[in-house]
């Protein structure tokens, strides 16, 4: 059995972003999904210069 993964990073009206992981069967259709809708936040000390703001 061969399987595939996918990776999305969309951004949604209100302008956030969301990540989602899909795993493909054989068929290439979507087997199951794992949705990630983090909340806004503020990096940690020191780590802004790595941070791009949309």
């Amino acid at each position: 059995m061969m399987s595939a993964e996918a990776t999305v990073l969309a951004y949604w009206e209100a302008g956030e972003p969301a990540t989602g992981f899909f795993d493909l069967d054989d068929a290439g259709a979507i087997r199951t999904i794992t949705e990630f809708w983090p909340e806004p936040y503020d990096p940690p000390a020191g780590r802004g210069h790595l941070v791009e703001r949309y």
